[in-house]
């Protein structure tokens, strides 16, 4: 049982798991797609909650170990405050999460994902230097690459698409791209994102 805290105001325990096995339930997948994995009805107002708490997903027929740091954590997890478990990757928020697992149910590379997210967000902020920009996943398409692009607009996300083929030319040149900078960095340590460059301020998108 965790403890969950509604909007309400209303404090309640809840039978939300602490980690999860993918291989075992594979129903977890979907439920995390679908926006109901990790989430409560509140006992007083009705609402469904879904708190920001940490899990721990897991599945060895795909090589996974990830490790959600709730949001609210992100700042904290920078400066090194954060412990992972041994082994673990981290993701940071439930939508990073959802993010990491439409990567693997559409068989595309998250690092290859991740190229692709710094080379958006690095265009975007030519057009907005001061926004705070946050570039996501959304899926794929019969030839292309969908991408929701967070922070151009109050509340509102622009839709993105790369081609198929610039995809399949980034994959090529991971390997290359992952020893050079910035990618030597966003890849060096168990956070793989493009947002590890908010880390340091004086990062600059090239």
């Amino acid at each position: 049982m965790r403890t969950v805290t509604c909007p309400c105001e209303a404090v309640f325990e809840a039978d939300l798991p602490e980690s999860v096995d993918l291989d075992s339930r594979p129903r977890a997948l979907e439920e995390i797609l679908e926006g109901t994995f990790l989430s409560a009805r509140c006992p007083e107002c009705g609402t469904v909650v879904k708190p920001d708490l940490p899990v721990r997903v897991t599945s060895g027929s795909r090589g996974m170990d990830i490790q959600v740091v709730p949001e609210v954590d992100r700042f904290a997890f920078y400066r090194g405050a954060v412990p992972l478990p041994s082994g673990s990757e981290a993701v940071i928020g439930y939508r990073e999460l959802v993010e990491r697992i439409r990567a693997v149910r559409d068989g595309v590379s998250p690092r290859a994902l991740e190229v692709l997210k710094y080379m958006l967000l690095a265009r975007a902020q030519q057009d907005a230097p001061e926004a705070e920009i946050v570039i996501e996943y959304a899926g794929r398409e019969v030839d292309s690459f969908v991408f929701d692009v967070w922070g151009l607009k109050a509340d509102e996300a622009g839709v993105v698409r790369i081609p198929a083929a610039v995809y399949e030319k980034t994959l090529s040149e991971l390997a290359r791209k992952s020893s050079e900078e910035p990618f030597s960095r966003i890849f060096a340590a168990s956070y793989r994102s493009v947002r590890i460059l908010e880390a340091d301020p004086d990062e600059e998108l090239k």
